[in-house]
């Protein structure tokens, strides 16, 4: 919920989050129109970062294990292997950005930050170093 004020009465009014279009006040019954601004809000931000990251890593897990167990490069073309575990990094980075940016923005806001947050973050982290040290 988003609470705005009515542009004609200045009382408060509650509206749904993503909420656009016109409205009538309930205390005055003049019709407003209002523009919900969450297209690029930090949530849909955040969210976003986040499936980006997942897709990321998914796609480094995939081709290191592709290369380690069906292709098993040796020697110099081993090296091949640097770069989905690259990706894995580049997934992780991203995922801890936006745990960043969303504390930073909550921290602005002052509002209390959530422990799932720290634990969808922490679970990529604890996967990658799995895999990179059982191997």
């Amino acid at each position: 919920m988003v609470e705005i004020q009515c542009p004609h009465c200045d009382e408060d009014i509650e509206l749904d989050d993503g909420a656009s279009g016109l409205f009538d006040c309930p205390h005055c019954d003049e019709e407003f129109s209002w523009s919900s601004g969450t297209k690029w809000s930090l949530n849909n931000i955040v969210k976003w970062m986040n499936i980006i990251a997942v897709v990321i890593m998914a796609i480094g897990l995939v081709w290191f294990l592709i290369i380690w167990f069906i292709l098993q490069p040796s020697g110099y073309a081993g090296l091949i292997i640097f770069l989905p575990i690259g990706m894995m990094i580049l997934g992780l980075t991203v995922s801890y950005l936006s745990l960043l940016i969303w504390i930073i923005g909550k921290k602005i806001r002052e509002e209390p930050v959530h422990k799932v947050l720290f634990y969808s973050a922490f679970a990529p982290l604890v996967i990658f170093l799995m895999i990179m040290f059982l191997s």
